[in-house]
């Protein structure tokens, strides 16, 4: 028997996966008894899960006992244990809500649970909602950190460690707005070293010159059919130190005439937004000018896009177009204004093209891709396809990955169809899970129960259309049935789940925290 100083069997065991090594505990005595205690084995295990699942470090900050990293380290299998074992995990859900929000302000103190029912709306019940008005919000990766959006805040919330004692939410950062419209959430970018967020807020159409651009700034501008949208970028750092903080990055205003919603996609330093069907405009941040750089461009037919490794991507049914950003030419935003009307697009043109390895069901109806996009890397993304001449669609998941050196060695990859049942349900969030699976949660389309359904997908390949092996599991349903799945987050390391709930007899948007480990 070959036996090992301390510091390289750490080196040695913290290679393997976390399922792994709880299968060694498992028939292995002596494994078990050297790693059963070890909080530093356990954490440089969890360590190298979030290096390779994209989690966020500063989730598990005040862990340190071996029980607990190791709970940290195999939450995702815990959870796929609970969708395996059962068709309805609702009665494993464990709710919180965030604490009370006064009305135009932010209350630090209250309590959620203590909030009754409301008045019978047309005979339906509705719980008191305790912090209304919520627009978007977003979970970081790891499932500590939520990020919320209303017309008056940008809130970094703490909701606890993932499977420790359940708390009341904190508020670890805030920055207040002075919007006269509501605002949304467009996109998320997470940095490169995991440990902060670049985010774009879409400030919703005025009528009139927006508050941001003074009077002698907006003379000229041709106001007799043009609508004005802001654009917010904030970055929030979530560091292992602790030092939580949001902070503005810059502010853009553009004159359109459309009212069509508008798709963002950011990289490091550069955004881009659809603001009209095949116009794209390109906000360049890392320039000289204290407002950044645009480009106004046409796009082709266009079903979704991301940025990455210079190129922007753009997604359709046949494939996926990739257009190099060095190509365009840059303009100073003056003032922090764009108007549209003045412009003519450019007419770029397409640097490569890859075609999907199948044929797609149907006619391509919408692209789902992940919350957050690599900077380098793998992506994969869904295409629901509507069947011709029938009501029934399908979804196609693909993954595509693009080598920057040399682009004619690129995989455009087909990884087949997910099976999610019979019932009539439309997909509303794509999560990743552990080892390149993915889940989806899915909510039903009729209105006898509004169910929510998880389902856990692992491919066996990834070079191959074979169906995948599925998992699946309600888990959860809403206070009645009129009440709609507004979004969802989901995290299956952490076993945390946040709905958005548009309760539409009483007008108003309710989040409910649900922990399921």
């Amino acid at each position: 028997m070959i036996t090992l100083p301390p510091e390289l069997r750490t080196v040695v065991i913290t290679c393997l996966r976390a399922s792994d090594i709880v299968h060694l505990q498992q028939t292995c005595k002596d494994f078990n008894s050297l790693i059963e205690g070890s909080a530093e084995i356990w954490k440089a295990c969890l360590k190298n899960q979030c290096h390779n699942e994209g989690l966020f470090w500063s989730t598990y900050n005040g862990l340190s006992t071996a029980l607990e990293y190791k709970n940290a380290c195999i939450g995702i299998w815990r959870f796929k244990e609970f969708c395996q074992n059962g068709d309805d995990m609702a009665d494993l859900a464990k709710a919180r809500y965030l604490p009370v929000k006064a009305y135009g302000d932010l209350a630090e103190e209250g309590d959620a649970k203590e909030y009754g029912m409301v008045e019978p709306v047309f005979d339906k019940h509705f719980k008191k909602n305790p912090h209304p008005g919520i627009s978007s919000t977003y979970l970081v990766p790891g499932g500590r950190f939520l990020v919320t959006v209303d017309r008056t805040w940008l809130l970094l919330w703490d909701l606890g460690p993932p499977g420790g004692q359940v708390k009341k939410p904190v508020v670890l950062s805030s920055h207040k707005f002075h919007c006269s419209s509501s605002i949304t959430m467009l996109d998320v970018y997470i940095v490169d070293e995991h440990d902060a967020l670049r985010i774009i807020l879409q400030e919703y159409d005025f009528e009139e010159i927006p508050p941001y651009i003074s009077e002698n700034q907006g003379q000229g501008l041709p106001l007799g059919g043009s609508r004005f949208c802001v654009f917010h970028r904030f970055e929030i750092s979530l560091p292992e130190s602790g030092e939580y903080t949001i902070k503005p990055l810059g502010r853009l205003c553009v004159a359109r005439t459309d009212i069509d919603d508008i798709f963002a996609a950011q990289s490091e330093n550069q955004v881009a937004l659809e603001i009209s069907p095949g116009n794209v405009l390109l906000w360049n941040l890392n320039t000289l000018q204290p407002d950044g750089a645009f480009s106004f461009w046409e796009s082709p037919e266009c079903s979704s896009f991301y940025m990455q490794q210079g190129y922007l991507f753009i997604i359709t049914g046949k494939g996926v177009q990739a257009t190099n950003l060095s190509q365009f030419s840059w303009s100073p935003v003056k003032n922090g204004l764009v108007d549209l009307e003045t412009l003519s697009p450019e007419k770029p043109s397409i640097t490569y093209t890859f075609t999907h390895p199948v044929e797609l069901p149907g006619r391509a109806d919408y692209v789902i891709l992940p919350r957050s996009i690599p900077s380098t890397g793998v992506v994969k993304y869904d295409i629901r396809a509507d069947q011709y001449h029938t009501s029934a669609h399908r979804i196609c998941q693909f993954s595509f990955d693009f080598h920057l050196e040399e682009p004619s060695t690129s995989a455009l990859h087909s990884l087949g169809t997910p099976h999610y049942g019979s019932r009539p349900t439309r997909a509303v969030h794509r999560f990743e899970c552990a080892q390149g699976g993915w889940g989806y949660a899915w909510t039903s389309t009729t209105s006898d129960t509004r169910a929510v359904t998880v389902t856990l997908h692992e491919a066996s390949g990834v070079t191959h259309s074979e169906a995948c092996q599925d998992l699946e599991a309600i888990v959860k349903y809403p206070e009645n049935p009129t009440i709609l799945l507004e979004d969802v987050n989901v995290c299956p390391f952490s076993g945390r789940i946040v709905f958005l709930w548009d309760r539409r007899l009483v007008r108003d948007m309710m989040l409910e925290i649900v922990d399921y480990l």
